[in-house]
């Protein structure tokens, strides 16, 4: 299933309720008929085995809920130094940008991430290169003054580190939700497609992440120019 439909099926069965529970259960008493008329069947296969070992999905699991929080909190970190731009009475925020995880899903399950994409695959990895960049260049930063010269200079701004972090986060959470299990769903944060607000488009100071000179807000329409 394409990204794109995982995120509107996430939507969609937010939104069903009554009406979806008691589809399942039509749906549920129709299986059920379907598998004793199977098991009496003398025709019928043999059932298929995984070709997926339990032990290499299960560390794709682990590793896919561990970048997930990992992209999360660097989003959250981020927010904070984008914040400090714009609060001089700030003081610099505790913590840095990591990138470990991540790379380590994409490095041993780039095929699983990215077999259902429509061409992002040529650009996920360095994404997450750019991000660990990124994250070892700020990380040296002490002060607010600083974070403002590196602001003006870097290939990034710090708005465009953000978004980098809110879309990493936005495209393995997606994924995530799809595959994991009520209780590491759970643990996850809601997913939005947005950067900030729209209110707030006008504010932000991008400059890699940009359309047509203007910033890109939306992660899918950043998904489309990629893929």
């Amino acid at each position: 299933m394409r990204l794109r439909d995982r995120y509107a099926r996430l939507s969609f069965w937010n939104k069903l309720g009554v009406w979806g529970a008691a589809a399942s259960l039509v749906g549920l008493t129709f299986a059920l008929l379907l598998f004793v008329v199977d098991r009496t069947n003398p025709l019928s296969s043999p059932p298929v085995v995984s070709s997926v070992p339990s032990q290499v999905q299960d560390r794709y699991q682990a590793l896919l809920f561990s970048a997930t929080k990992e992209l999360e909190n660097d989003r959250i970190y981020s927010d904070s130094l984008r914040r400090l731009l714009r609060d001089p009475h700030l003081a610099m925020p505790f913590g840095s940008l990591r990138s470990d995880q991540t790379l380590e899903l994409l490095k041993y399950h780039y095929t699983e991430i990215t077999q259902e994409s429509y061409g992002e695959e040529k650009h996920l990895y360095d994404l997450a290169l750019k991000l660990q960049d990124a994250g070892a260049s700020l990380s040296h930063l002490q002060r607010r003054e600083e974070l403002l010269s590196w602001n003006s200079h870097h290939e990034l701004t710090v708005d465009d580190v953000s978004f980098l972090c809110g879309f990493l986060n936005w495209y393995v959470g997606v994924q995530a939700q799809d595959v994991l299990g009520p209780k590491q769903r759970s643990a996850l944060s809601n997913l939005s497609r947005n950067f900030v607000p729209e209110a707030e488009v006008s504010h932000l100071e991008m400059r890699y992440f940009v359309l047509e000179g203007k910033p890109i807000n939306d992660y899918l329409v950043y998904l489309g120019i990629i893929d």
